[in-house]
């Protein structure tokens, strides 16, 4: 699996929210079948957030958001004349309702633009009518990328980004992206309002596939990432202020140039006479978008390679040949770029590390559902050099993660069925959960036990303004007191849904913080720095096995800042 950066770097799109698809039901759960007269309805109105007019052709989509939704596609349909909609035989669950239509920033309900919508909970044969969406007109941000003597820089990548909190950790994600055409010019649209950093990233500098057999080798420097207006980094760089609606121009950037340096080596230990790609992926970064881009390619026995337009830093370089899906080869090296090209760097090239074990319920039976996965990641939250994996829970309960790298990882259970919580996910006397799993020796790893427990607590209740009246698109956040890592990865904020009411399933016993916030999106409600300034607001809630609590909860209001 590639690392989500690469997979944003490689496809140019502009991303205002990234909403993951709920997880489809195991199949060994049937889905509940109902009546005719217990499917409902649901029917609105879809209207211009700022004139109020109703908007015609918009088209809207209606998800299921609980871990047992059903397989069946999602609903939709579009606005008519009048800007209203309806659909027939919805089946009742909690769902998120999306808006999108072309000049606008695509919505969920019960949310500004660009953040993530909340729930809409229809009952049995309940007939929700009256649903009303607003879209905002899109912003634009436009301006021209050059290079230190002005002239256009061409296939530049230019992005908005913002501070998120994400895998574990603050980071820097892309809210739009452009390229820039033949006249450094770009023009990234459908721009939520916001506050962004802007970045341009040559992409004229670091696809190598080939070796320099120059006589006589000159200096190379290399257009650096640069934050606007001129900076290196996030830290120096200046805020740009985006207006709902707003053309924002003139955000020119002329790019520093800096020295650069190339990294040499070779590839051996099997595959060399195919050849295969190498690639460049920084370390440690907390921005999305500054994974190096820098490739090369290996061709013939001999296994040379050679990665131009590298700055200093420390990076890993890393090596990948397969023959199809089941036979592939990796191979990673650390590398320190300093003041000076780096030569002869060997990678040595080894078979896909395999991890393999089985998933039972604490009552020593096998898991009552297939369907899940299991999944392997870098460490920490940071990504690995080698990627992660992900292997399917067979029928038995028993999986396979092939063709990881040698690496740490952290270990993640999706698709737990309903009322389960792990318990523990353990390798002979290693607590998985704790301490990572450690591949970096090259050994595979083989009778990894993940325990389910049946007796998951729950957590529901009512988030009040400061009235005393519902409030809706609240974000609930329940943290974990014992602030450990992989308990904090956890952690999934929900909004309050059209009621103001929230629940939270699948909870492992101990003591949380609960607090719900009004103003702030889900994702800002995560950061721990954030929560850190509230921590004195929230309640302690202690969840025994089986609990079923509920709470009131009056929301902490939180300024724009």
């Amino acid at each position: 699996m590639q690392p989500l950066a690469l997979l944003l770097l490689g496809s140019g799109l502009a991303i205002a929210q990234v909403t993951p698809f709920p997880r489809p039901a195991s199949p060994q759960v049937p889905a509940p079948s109902y009546k005719p007269e217990e499917l409902g309805t649901m029917a609105g109105i879809v209207r211009h957030s700022v004139t109020g007019e109703p908007i015609r052709k918009a088209n809207l989509v209606l998800m299921r958001t609980d871990p047992r939704a059903n397989q069946n596609a999602p609903a939709t349909t579009s606005t008519n004349a009048e800007g209203r909609f309806a659909m027939t035989g919805i089946e009742p669950g909690p769902y998120r309702l999306s808006v999108s239509k072309a000049g606008f920033v695509p919505s969920d309900y019960g949310r500004g633009p660009g953040a993530q919508g909340i729930s809409l909970t229809l009952e049995k044969g309940q007939s929700m009518k009256d649903v009303e969406l607003k879209l905002s007109p899109q912003a634009v941000v436009t301006g021209r990328i050059t290079d230190d003597e002005n002239d256009p820089v061409m296939h530049a990548q230019v992005a908005l980004m913002r501070y998120r909190f994400m895998m574990g950790k603050k980071q820097l994600v892309p809210g739009g992206m452009a390229m820039t055409n033949d006249l450094g010019e770009y023009r990234i649209f459908g721009v939520p309002p916001g506050r962004y950093y802007v970045t341009a990233d040559s992409q004229q500098r670091g696809y190598n596939f080939g070796v320099d057999r120059s006589a006589v080798r000159q200096p190379e420097e290399s257009p650096a990432s640069t934050y606007y207006p001129n900076a290196t980094d996030a830290q120096s760089a200046a805020l740009v202020n985006v207006p709902m609606g707003g053309t924002v121009q003139g955000i020119d950037i002329r790019m520093r140039k800096e020295r650069a340096f190339r990294i040499a080596g070779k590839v051996s230990g099997g595959g060399e006479g195919r050849g295969g790609m190498v690639n460049l992926v920084r370390k440690d970064s907390l921005d999305l978008m500054a994974m190096n881009r820098n490739m090369s390619s290996w061709r013939g026995p001999s296994g040379e390679f050679e990665i131009k337009g590298v700055r200093p830093g420390s990076y890993f370089v890393r090596a990948h040949w397969f023959d199809g899906p089941n036979q592939q080869m990796t191979g990673s090296a650390a590398v320190e770029v300093t003041d000076r090209d780096v030569e002869g760097v060997p990678v040595m090239l080894a078979p896909g590390l395999e991890v393999s074990g089985s998933i039972r319920s604490e009552d020593g039976q096998a898991a009552l559902v297939s369907g899940m996965s299991v999944m392997a990641e870098g460490r920490a939250g940071r990504f690995s050099p080698m990627g992660s994996g992900t292997g399917r829970v067979k029928d038995d309960g028993t999986f396979q993660i092939a063709n990881l790298g040698p690496d740490q990882y952290d270990v993640r259970v999706m698709g737990l069925p309903s009322g389960y919580f792990i318990r523990g996910i353990r390798l002979a006397e290693t607590d998985v959960r704790e301490n990572g799993l450690n591949l970096s020796g090259g050994g595979s790893a083989a009778g990894m036990e993940i325990v389910l427990s049946g007796k998951a607590a729950q957590l529901e209740g009512t988030v009040a303004d400061a009235k005393g009246n519902p409030l809706r698109s609240a974000a609930v956040v329940l943290r974990p007191k014992s602030g450990k890592a992989w308990e904090l990865a956890a952690m999934q904020p929900v909004a309050s849904d059209q009621n103001g009411k929230f629940r939270l399933q699948g909870l492992a016993p101990g003591e949380y913080h609960l607090i719900a916030f009004e103003g702030v999106e889900s994702a800002e409600a995560m950061d721990p720095d954030f929560f850190k300034e509230y921590e004195s607001k929230a309640e302690t809630v202690k969840l025994a096995e089986s609990a079923a609590e509920t709470r009131a909860v009056k929301a902490v209001t939180v300024q724009p800042r």
